[in-house]
């Protein structure tokens, strides 16, 4: 009897294939956004493809057809945590390996080695098997730690977790009831201790992040103008723009129109609203069709007064009007971030790059201590001592003064 899997024989290439496409425009809660490896694979390809390699093959047409449904449906990002498709994914792998080895209870193991960013053996975990990551990349090496291992060793409380971590901050929610650490720790646990479901590595992560943070403005903050730097906890408070007085029906009304945007995006719109959403561009938080006067914006993130409008064929014969609206929108100070609908669909990755760009805005230089314009700079003393002689000009061709023509105005040649 030979063993044969699922994969060998069937397998829902098209569907999957189309999902883990989908997948490079998800960023809140994906892997890609701890790194991008260059070589990733799709979470969905290979949640799919190790369920598919580690069940066997079916002979009934109908019961083949149903389990191509369910690994389509297994390869979804929004059932990436979903407890009833796991749990049977699972237990159908167990089955499978049980009636393989003759053992109940042992589980799969996967060993990929070349993990690289660590999609396989991540899927592999999710889907209960023992998995085992290699990688000789250092970066590689770090990324597998930081996705594999570190969650699963200090993303739930353990003993002799530093006790900055596991303290609750003052004025915090109380408990409903005593909690409980689910591990025996060598010191009774405390009154105030965390619930079961309290991640410590994820706190240590805001803290740390906090420390540096902290200290980088403390070498750095006068090196910057104070207008440009947002603190984290003012970015969490909205900021209004000015409003225009507008009449209240006209005010009614582009509430109206934005709601009617909001139904109806372009395919533009919503690929860039996807990775905006639920503050997953660096924490940010932005609104889509937001009504600013009389005029409705594609997206705003009012903690950094930006504006972001993506721009599609049709921008293309009203320039000037959108030039007019763009002015009358920074006379408020608001800032814009214009991308092309091309960008945004064929290259979303570097369409968010100009927005962080758009976030991050270029210091000013700071002025000297004297006030005004930073004076010239002084010449570098020659080897002779003193200042430089004024160098002599080289002779042209035509002898005498060199005559320097003049710069070509725009759209006069050169």
């Amino acid at each position: 009897m030979t063993d044969r899997r699922f994969i060998e024989e069937s397998f829902p290439v098209k569907e999957v294939s189309a999902i883990s496409a989908r997948e490079k425009n998800i960023r809140h809660g994906h892997i890609s956004t701890l790194h991008i490896w260059w070589a990733r694979r799709p979470l969905a390809a290979s949640r799919a493809t190790a369920y598919a390699a580690l069940v066997g093959a079916v002979d009934d047409s109908l019961e083949r057809q149903k389990r191509q449904d369910f690994i389509v449906d297994l390869s979804r990002w929004e059932n990436s945590l979903n407890r009833t498709f796991l749990e049977r994914a699972r237990r159908d792998i167990s089955q499978a390996h049980a009636a393989r080895v003759g053992s109940p209870g042992d589980v799969p193991r996967v060993l990929d080695p070349f993990a690289g960013g660590g999609a396989i053996p991540l899927e592999a975990l999710r889907l209960g098997c023992e998995a085992h990551a290699l990688d000789y990349n250092p970066v590689a090496v770090l990324i597998l730690k930081a996705t594999l291992e570190y969650p699963q060793k200090y993303g739930r409380p353990f003993a002799g977790m530093p006790e900055h971590l596991w303290r609750r901050r003052k004025g915090g929610p109380a408990s409903s009831g005593p909690a409980q650490l689910p591990l025996v720790l060598e010191t009774p646990v405390p009154a105030d201790a965390p619930p079961p479901d309290f991640n410590p590595l994820l706190e240590a992560v805001r803290y740390w992040g906090r420390w540096v943070l902290a200290e980088a403005r403390e070498e750095l903050e006068r090196f910057y103008t104070a207008s440009l730097y947002v603190p984290p906890e003012a970015a969490e408070e909205e900021q209004e723009p000015e409003r225009w007085d507008v009449p209240e029906s006209l005010r009614r009304r582009m509430v109206e129109v934005a709601r009617q945007f909001r139904k109806n995006p372009t395919p533009s719109e919503g690929i860039l609203w996807q990775a905006l959403r639920g503050k997953q561009l660096d924490g940010v938080k932005f609104r889509r069709q937001q009504p600013i006067g009389p005029f409705v914006v594609d997206f705003f993130a009012p903690s950094h007064r930006l504006i972001v409008e993506v721009d599609g064929p049709i921008h293309e014969t009203q320039r000037a009007a959108d030039a007019e609206r763009q002015r009358l929108l920074e006379s408020l100070g608001l800032r814009f971030v214009r991308l092309p609908a091309e960008l945004v669909e064929q290259n979303l990755p570097a369409a968010l790059e100009k927005i962080r760009a758009g976030l991050c805005p270029h210091p000013r230089p700071l002025p000297h201590q004297g006030g005004g314009e930073h004076p010239h700079p002084r010449p570098l003393p020659h080897s002779g001592g003193g200042e430089h002689p004024h160098p002599q000009p080289l002779p042209h061709s035509g002898g005498g003064e060199e005559q320097v023509p003049p710069s070509p105005l725009v759209g006069e040649g050169g």
